[in-house]
């Protein structure tokens, strides 16, 4: 079974292969350490974020706002709590469902945002989006590792210029942070219950290491950012 360590690389790698967005990287990593929240020795955190969940919750509702989104965090705090390992967490349906619930989260809390009246000169739900970055990686990340992807991802937006994000990238990264970690545990002897919970069969590395050539396939034909970063600096070197 890989570590936090491992899944956060792997994860970082195929993040950087479809985007230069820190955002994105970051989202991407954090989808990869989620799906272990259903281990036992995850218990203090998973309890952490359900107190997070309440507490947004009784804010909001008493502010009469979304309060809806704590809702979301408990609901996804009961699935890691009655989800076995390496069972629902580690599907492609689980991972979808979770995929759905953490955009859910990022959505309405940037509609949310444009509720606050503040006159700043800078966009409102881009700030919100990057502090909501952080704070899952805070919630869902090793305390051992998350400082140092905060820092780098600060870092990243402070260098890399950040184009308008799309909402479909941002279920992507989510989505294949999740994917990450089903192929890392895919070569583990265990295998993982892919398609749990409609079936208990457990999938290898017949599954992975095709799924690992696809996603490069599919980052090669359809030339996502950091592709395209890639072929115009070679353009521009050597033509």
């Amino acid at each position: 079974m890989s570590s936090y360590k491992g899944h956060s690389l792997f994860a970082l790698i195929l993040s950087l292969i479809y985007f230069i967005n820190p955002i994105y990287c970051l989202l991407t990593i954090v989808g990869a350490n989620m799906s272990d929240f259903d281990h036992d020795i995850k218990k203090i955190h998973l309890y952490r974020l359900i107190i997070v969940g309440l507490i947004i919750f009784i804010v909001l509702y008493v502010l009469k706002s979304s309060y809806f989104i704590g809702i979301i965090i408990l609901l996804m705090g009961a699935i890691f709590y009655f989800s076995k390992h390496r069972g629902f967490t580690h599907s492609l349906i689980g991972g979808l469902v979770l995929t759905f619930l953490v955009f859910t989260i990022i959505f309405f809390s940037i509609e949310l945002s444009y509720q606050i009246p503040l006159n700043l000169n800078v966009d409102t739900s881009m700030v919100i989006l990057e502090l909501i970055a952080i704070l899952l990686c805070i919630l869902f990340v090793n305390k051992k590792i998350s400082p140092i992807l905060i820092f780098l991802f600060v870092l990243g937006l402070l260098i890399s210029p950040i184009n308008p994000v799309s909402l479909e990238s941002i279920i992507f990264s989510i989505f294949l942070g999740f994917l990450s970690h089903i192929i890392l545990d895919s070569f583990s002897p265990m295998g993982v219950e892919l398609l749990n919970p409609i079936s208990s069969k457990k999938f290898g590395k017949n599954f992975a290491v095709p799924m690992i050539v696809l996603l490069i396939l599919i980052a090669i034909v359809y030339k996502p950012s950091t592709f395209n970063l890639i072929i115009n600096y070679f353009n521009y070197t050597f033509l």
